[in-house]
């Protein structure tokens, strides 16, 4: 065998080998799926499918009823959802622009309140 052929078996084999990159704590096999509207895109993984729906809904609403809270021009934000963390927070990024909530509330039940987790991350994490 010549250089070119070894290399080119190194490289395939590499290439068999290695795993995908992947984005933030989501493993390549993940099937991602959106909701967009004129305010929000919600980025999220099938398995969170009606949390993302409320999510989308209360921003919308949000949106709609206090429309210049945040200034004349509004533009949609995206928002990622993860589904399998150990933490309970969300955040907001300059840049890219875009807010990522962690959908696993905490463990103690009289921390949160009452109201579903993804409704209070919605409110809190779209006001900031």
């Amino acid at each position: 065998m010549n250089g070119k052929q070894i290399l080119t078996i190194v490289f395939l084999i590499t290439a068999i080998i290695t795993n995908a990159q992947q984005f933030g704590a989501f493993p390549p096999s993940t099937k991602w799926s959106q909701i967009k509207t004129d305010t929000v895109r919600v980025i999220f993984d099938r398995a969170v499918d009606s949390q993302a729906q409320n999510i989308a809904a209360i921003i919308h609403r949000m949106n709609r009823e206090n429309p210049n809270s945040l200034g004349d021009k509004i533009r949609s934000i995206n928002v990622v959802l993860h589904k399998n963390t150990t933490t309970a927070n969300g955040y907001v990024a300059l840049g890219p622009f875009r807010s990522e909530y962690y959908l696993i509330p905490g463990s103690n039940i009289f921390e949160f309140g009452g109201t579903p987790w993804q409704q209070t991350l919605a409110v809190h994490e779209y006001l900031s």
